[in-house]
């Protein structure tokens, strides 16, 4: 040394790496720590605040291959082992626990003893199979029992829950016009034929948020839209769609008759075809349904200087172009 150097002491801290070992899946705070020397499965687990209620107890340690086998392309092994009940924490919520605590003879081995774990490794904890939580449907409306319900199976159908659970049908209650609602989009369901037959293709299986509402029976049809007397009138059994718009005084002078429909209470809607060759259908409109008449688009009128203006433009530069052709 010399006059005037200077001498730094480095701490061993400066040369020494960071190894990071990272838990996911069933843990109540899955992340990364920064790995010991000596530090175990139940160490990491209990960092990431306990298993949760419903972890399966089989877990997983993805570690790093050895050297030798990556030569092979091996990236990392796979450790399995079988943790027990002192892995939940606090011990009370042992209570609370939704898996199975019997140990599989056919199973990885118990995990009691404590893993090593290595710096890198990735511990995987499993959600218990096939485990989920209540599956609810509403059904509201005019039947025995409306309220919440919790599906018993994934494949549970409509008519098992609106009659075999909810009670069926009160007799103000219209089949014709009940609807089911998926994720907040209506779902056109003929409810008379799954009444009639369970096997019927509209007897759906049902999803969790579906809500069924069961109307109550409305004896009149709304006319609206482009007639002379928007109104709502009387339902009559047999009668088709001309004497629903008679009644309405008819259609008005910009009714566009070709494109009227018929919604009905269960959310279906039809709509008029116009004849052809004296061919042609009408909805018939039942209870509850709204019959829409469309106005036909408004046409712009016809600007007639402007068409003049630009006849004039296109004379004066044909004039022009013959004068230049003469003159050259």
């Amino acid at each position: 040394l010399q006059d005037f150097d200077i001498v730094e002491v480095y701490g061993i801290g400066r040369f020494t790496d960071e190894f990071p070992v990272t838990i996911s899946g069933e843990v109540r705070n899955p992340g990364t720590e920064k790995y010991q020397e000596g530090m175990t499965l139940r160490d990491l687990i209990v960092r990431a605040g306990g298993l949760r209620p419903t972890a399966d107890l089989t877990v997983e340690i993805s570690r790093l291959a050895e050297p030798s086998r990556r030569s092979e392309g091996r990236i990392a092994e796979i450790i399995t082992a079988r943790v027990d009940s002192s892995f939940i924490v606090p011990g009370d919520a042992i209570r609370f626990y939704l898996g199975d605590l019997t140990p599989r003879a056919d199973g990885p081995p118990n995990a009691a003893a404590e893993i090593a774990l290595r710096p890198y490794d990735h511990v995987f904890v499993r959600r218990i199979p096939r485990f989920e939580m209540q599956r609810t449907v509403s059904v509201s409306g005019e039947v025995q029992y409306p309220g919440a319900y919790s599906l018993r199976r994934k494949d549970e159908r409509l008519r098992e829950v609106l009659v075999d659970r909810a009670g069926g049908l009160i007799p103000t209650g219209y089949a014709g016009g009940f609807r089911l609602f998926r994720a907040g989009s209506p779902v056109n369901v003929e409810l008379l034929e799954v009444l009639r037959d369970s096997t019927h293709r509209d007897n759906v299986i049902l999803l969790p948020g579906d809500s069924m509402v069961v109307p109550e029976y409305s004896p009149v049809v709304l006319v609206s839209g482009a007639v002379n007397s928007p109104s709502t009138v009387l339902f009559r059994q047999g009668e088709g769609l001309g004497y629903y718009i008679e009644n309405a005084g008819g259609y008005a002078e910009n009714a566009d008759e070709g494109r009227t429909h018929v919604q009905y209470a269960n959310g279906a809607t039809r709509v008029r075809h116009k004849s052809f060759l004296f061919f042609g259908s009408s909805p018939a409109p039942g209870p509850g349904s709204t019959v829409i008449v469309p106005a036909k688009p408004e046409r712009e009128g016809t600007n007639t200087a402007a068409i003049l203006t630009s006849i004039t433009s296109i004379v004066v530069a044909g004039v022009t172009l013959a004068i230049v052709a003469v003159n050259n």
